[in-house]
């Protein structure tokens, strides 16, 4: 499979996105990574691409966030993207069975889906259709050997296969570091 155009997502707060897609350079280049931004990926969310393997990316973006979670100014989530479809739902369940493939028959999956924009279907609507598209495995909601990301924003999804670590939330990563500094 070629790897999509924008290879890593990041959410970030609406009414900050100047900011966040500044910081989100700066974190990146410090690290020596390229990066170019996606210019009209919508409210709330970044399209990056950057020219190393993006779990590999997020790995070193959260150490950096646990020395200077200051460092991530105005951004919530980094992922990395395997693929990008149209949103429909025909494109979205022939492309969760895709990725699927990755998921072992005695592997723990769990699909986790988000709607970044409000058009069209809700999760909700979204999680049944495409769990069906996944043909092995055991589904599994907590400690899942693999999780099956959706990501829709707006008329495309982004699609990954994801292990353990490799979805970053600064935003848990900062309030463990303040949880650190009020103990005794």
């Amino acid at each position: 499979m070629r790897p999509p155009a924008w290879n890593l997502l990041i959410t970030c707060d609406p009414g900050h996105e100047h900011a966040a897609r500044e910081h989100a350079r700066a974190a990146l280049q410090a690290l020596g990574l390229g990066v170019r931004f996606r210019a009209d990926a919508g409210p709330g969310t970044l399209e990056a691409r950057v020219d190393a393997d993006p779990r590999d990316v997020v790995h070193q973006i959260e150490e950096l966030a646990r020395r200077d979670p200051r460092a991530l100014g105005h951004t919530h989530h980094w992922r990395p993207v395997d693929a990008w479809v149209p949103s429909d739902l025909r494109s979205l369940r022939r492309e969760v069975g895709a990725v699927a493939q990755g998921i072992g028959p005695w592997e723990a999956w769990r699909l986790t889906v988000q709607v970044h924009r409000a058009a069209g279907p809700t999760a909700h609507d979204l999680v049944e259709p495409l769990s069906e598209a996944v043909a092995h495995g055991v589904v599994r909601m907590h400690d899942p050997d693999k999780v099956l990301r959706v990501d829709v924003v707006g008329e495309a999804a982004g699609i990954a296969l994801l292990e353990p670590g490799d979805d970053l939330s600064v935003d848990r990563v900062r309030a463990e570091g303040f949880h650190l500094q009020q103990e005794p």
